[in-house]
């Protein structure tokens, strides 16, 4: 083998060492956006799970059962007694005298 073709091969094998690296680099520094989208989205995912986990709490307590028993099921606590108004019907007595009464005084010709 001569020494010129010696050093084509040498310049040859430097040339694809040089490329390789370069890809090297260049993956290196796109693996490097993809880490910090990923943390990002790990950060992201992390108060989500702070979120749902304060709400977990919150729903296992009694005082939330408590309200869904009685505002969705209509249920109530032993000695307590339900009030229900009739729907849609504001004025008690005459029209004008409803609008004008205090609160107490509907309440009173409501119930007596």
């Amino acid at each position: 083998m001569s020494k010129s073709m010696l050093w084509v091969f040498l310049w040859f094998v430097s040339f694809s060492l040089c490329l390789g690296a370069g890809k090297t680099i260049v993956d290196f520094w796109r693996r490097q956006d993809v880490v910090v989208e990923r943390e990002k989205e790990l950060e992201r995912v992390k108060q989500e799970n702070t979120g749902l986990e304060r709400k977990l709490t919150e729903i296992q307590g009694e005082s939330y059962i408590e309200k869904i028993a009685r505002n969705q099921l209509g249920l109530v606590k032993s000695g307590e007694t339900i009030v229900m108004l009739p729907q849609g019907s504001q004025s008690v007595g005459e029209e004008g005298a409803a609008n004008t009464a205090p609160n107490w005084r509907k309440w009173w010709e409501l119930f007596f």
